[in-house]
């Protein structure tokens, strides 16, 4: 075990370093003793996971890790702001891959892009229970791991899932191996801290979210729950997350997370 210091806040004042594990986030979800602030991170992961319980393929060369965040009762965490508190981990992410020289962008509501394949995602969970409000957020990035071997197992994703590493070397930049997951990790949770310690801020995130956004002013085909299919320009993002569009009959919608899915970018 080990810890960072010089934060303002418990983020990362215990990090529990694993070879390779099922998950991160099953990790720390299944000791609920864990400290606030606790951070799981891991080499590799066997049964890595995403949105919907997506498989996660998660090999040597990402940057895999979980985090726990706890909120005392008194403090009435609502739901939209669980939603913003998640998204801090996906600015965080672009905030720290901007300095690497790549321009990420954010494919709602949580897919983290680079020149339109997906490199990385989170994944959020919360429950209410004795010590308050806990929100787990995890964290899958291609850093230089071998995608070869995750389009053998899924083919369909050839040519739409990329690496940090890729990318830089695409700009004609030259990353240092070592380095280049240490730095990614140190520098997001930088930021994940400065958000924590202000409490994480809706003005602020939002505005930044709408600045790595790739779909706001967009047309953007989705699926609901019943399976149709219809097409929309993404005109805003609400203080709850959820996405105002137009569809193509000039119909105003509010689209919630979980209740459509997203297809693709025209």
């Amino acid at each position: 075990k080990t810890s960072r210091t010089g934060f303002s806040t418990p983020l990362g004042q215990r990090i529990i370093p694993i070879d390779s594990i099922d998950s991160t986030n099953d990790y720390i979800i299944q000791y609920p003793f864990l400290p606030s602030g606790t951070i799981v991170i891991a080499r590799s992961q066997r049964k890595g996971k995403g949105q919907k319980d997506r498989k996660w393929i998660s090999n040597v060369g990402g940057l895999y890790f979980s985090f726990k965040l706890v909120f005392p009762q008194e403090t009435n965490i609502s739901q939209s702001k669980v939603f913003w508190i998640q998204s801090a981990l996906s600015i965080s992410i672009c905030k720290a891959l901007k300095n690497t020289g790549l321009n990420p962008t954010l494919k709602w509501p949580n897919d983290i892009m680079v020149f339109g394949k997906k490199i990385g995602g989170i994944l959020g969970e919360s429950k209410i229970g004795n010590q308050g409000m806990v929100i787990f957020l995890g964290l899958g990035l291609n850093i230089e791991n071998n995608l070869n071997e995750i389009i053998t197992e899924f083919p369909e994703l050839n040519g739409k899932i990329s690496s940090v590493k890729k990318e830089l070397i695409l700009l004609g930049k030259q990353p240092s191996e070592e380095n280049l997951i240490i730095n990614t990790f140190q520098e997001t949770i930088f930021y994940m801290d400065t958000y924590w310690n202000s409490n994480f801020p809706l003005d602020v995130l939002k505005n930044e979210w709408l600045s790595f956004s790739n779909i706001i002013n967009k047309s953007i085909k989705f699926k609901d729950l019943e399976k149709h299919f219809f097409e929309a320009t993404v005109n805003d993002i609400t203080d709850y997350g959820s996405l105002l569009v137009t569809t193509s009959n000039k119909e105003k919608k509010e689209l919630t997370v979980g209740e459509i899915e997203f297809l693709e970018k025209n």
